[in-house]
């Protein structure tokens, strides 16, 4: 039982950031980059994700200002 709760968890949190790559203001090799890291390594690529996407937000938020 508890494996099953871990699995859904860990799938769950990769759609999640497969949408967030999909509706991002990345340029298209970015986003094709980020969905095979997420596909590829199933737990820590939407980790890896989660914490480079605060970095893409910044970046954007940047280049946007100038």
């Amino acid at each position: 039982m508890l494996e099953m709760i871990f699995a859904l968890i860990v799938v769950s949190f990769a759609i999640w950031a497969m949408v967030d790559v999909a509706q991002g203001r990345m340029k298209t090799q970015q986003k094709a980059i980020w969905f095979a890291v997420v596909v590829l390594i199933p737990l820590l690529g939407p980790i890896l994700y989660y914490f480079r996407r605060s970095n893409f937000t910044i970046n954007q938020q940047s280049h946007e200002s100038d």
